[in-house]
């Protein structure tokens, strides 16, 4: 992460030592994209962006980077097939990791993004899966486990499947959300939220419930499993 007026900064966390410490920031230009574990144990920072002159100067790559946490070192990775700034990502079952929508292109000729994209450690390579109804920044994916992922887009939530690249709207949100969480539950169920409404996701028979609201507005909110079915 990073001020998107400075460089970016990385910090590692020690959870015997309970502290941070600053190591070396990731090779980037600007505010680093999304993190995802890979299935090998590094890390992928998929995308970056420069804001300036009080945000009308955007400017956004395609860059990728590995992080390796046993030696706290950075290395490049084969860049995107399109340049992405506040994209989303998230870690597949199979070790792989999918980077979904963002935007790219200067602030006068922005392009919000529908795509996604899946990159395999093994090859060092992106490879275009699709694209979905809605575009997204900052969005929500979860891997469902039956081949099929779950996108908490604008405007909706959407299922692509993996193997075609097949995308198609599952639920359109009762209001306007600028950005979501997704959290998946046993079940396989999925609770998706956003601004003051939430919904459940039932897998096994695609159906989705609203169920009662948070309490307070949420924006960027994340979410995480915890003990005895609460989040």
């Amino acid at each position: 992460g990073a001020p998107y007026d400075q460089g970016p900064v990385a910090e590692v966390f020690d959870s015997a030592a309970m502290s941070f410490s600053l190591i070396a920031p990731p090779p980037l230009q600007g505010h680093p994209g999304p993190a995802a574990l890979l299935g090998n144990g590094l890390v992928l920072v998929s995308g970056a962006e420069t804001i300036s002159n009080g945000g009308a100067d955007v400017a956004t790559f395609d860059v990728a980077v590995i992080f390796d946490p046993k030696s706290d070192s950075w290395a490049m990775a084969t860049p995107m097939n399109e340049a992405r700034g506040g994209s989303a990502s998230a870690s597949l079952l199979d070790g792989r990791v999918i980077v979904t929508g963002g935007r790219t292109g200067s602030m006068s000729e922005m392009q919000f993004l529908k795509s996604a994209e899946i990159y395999d450690a093994t090859a060092d390579k992106f490879t275009l899966a699709g694209d979905f109804q809605f575009n997204s920044t900052r969005g929500a994916i979860l891997d469902l486990g039956d081949g099929r992922v779950l996108a908490a887009n604008a405007g909706a939530a959407e299922l692509l499947i993996l193997e075609s690249g097949k995308a198609s709207v599952a639920y359109q949100y009762p209001t306007f959300r600028s950005s979501y969480g997704a959290l998946l539950l046993p079940g396989p169920n999925a609770l998706i939220f956003g601004g003051t409404t939430a919904e459940m996701f039932d897998a096994k028979n695609n159906s989705f419930e609203s169920i009662a609201p948070p309490e307070q507005w949420r924006d960027n909110a994340a979410a995480i499993a915890g003990p005895g079915g609460k989040a």
